[in-house]
């Protein structure tokens, strides 16, 4: 499995959002998974983060290569997540997908009709090269 790339600080927000989560008594298999993410990923600071790498807050069009269809969405935190705009949450299957990886990658997605393979096409914002660390 290759590596991705983290903020120091997405890394310390989702701990602080898998300690919370682990206190509502969720164990489902999407917390785990993203606790697999935290281990794979090298994690450097906001300020080195490359601009083609998918953080928190970023809004990226990717592609279902087997349809062709697109889809352009923020990656958010589960309490922002809200699909009718375009929010989708990094505890969804997609969003742990893409997360961490760079423009061009393409990853398997485990969507609610099975494994998929979605290419990350275009970031169209990305928080750490606007220099905005606070989102």
């Amino acid at each position: 499995m290759n590596s991705i790339t983290m903020s120091e600080l997405d890394i310390r927000r989702f701990r602080a959002l898998l300690d919370k989560e682990r206190t509502k008594k969720r164990q489902h298999e999407n917390i785990s998974r993203l606790e697999s993410e935290i281990q794979r990923a090298e994690v450097l600071p906001p300020d080195q983060i490359p601009a083609d790498v998918v953080t928190m807050h970023s809004l990226v069009r990717v592609r279902e290569k087997q349809s062709g269809q697109t889809r352009l969405f923020h990656l958010v935190y589960p309490e922002e997540a809200d699909p009718d705009l375009m929010k989708i949450s990094i505890l969804d299957p997609i969003g742990l997908a893409v997360i961490g990886e760079k423009v061009g990658a393409t990853v398997p997605w485990d969507s609610p009709q099975g494994r998929k393979w979605i290419v990350i096409e275009k970031m169209h914002y990305q928080p750490e090269s606007e220099k905005n660390y606070f989102l």
